[in-house]
């Protein structure tokens, strides 16, 4: 299994790529980077993209059209696996 700076530096290999990094979503730390970051720190962009991805997956503001609150599509749901809380 490849890690963290193989992933990276395939993802790198994507047409137009400038940058890459893996993130934990709930600290909003930069696991790995490779190439640029927008804002000149990697570690700036980690927080701010955490925090992203965070509102995307507590407010409804951020489901797709075809997504209804209440629906039985996927899985998560707070204390289960530390994924984003469930919409129920």
């Amino acid at each position: 299994m490849p890690g963290i700076d193989e992933c990276l530096t395939e993802a790198m290999t994507l047409p137009g790529a400038r940058g890459a990094s893996l993130v934990d979503w709930t600290s909003g730390l930069a696991l790995g980077t490779a190439g640029e970051s927008p804002v000149g720190d990697h570690e700036t962009t980690a927080a701010e993209t955490a925090e992203l991805a965070r509102s995307a997956a507590e407010f409804d503001t951020f489901l797709a059209t075809d997504d209804a609150p209440g629906g039985t599509g996927g899985a998560g749901g707070a204390g289960d696996d530390g994924g984003p809380p469930s919409r129920t």
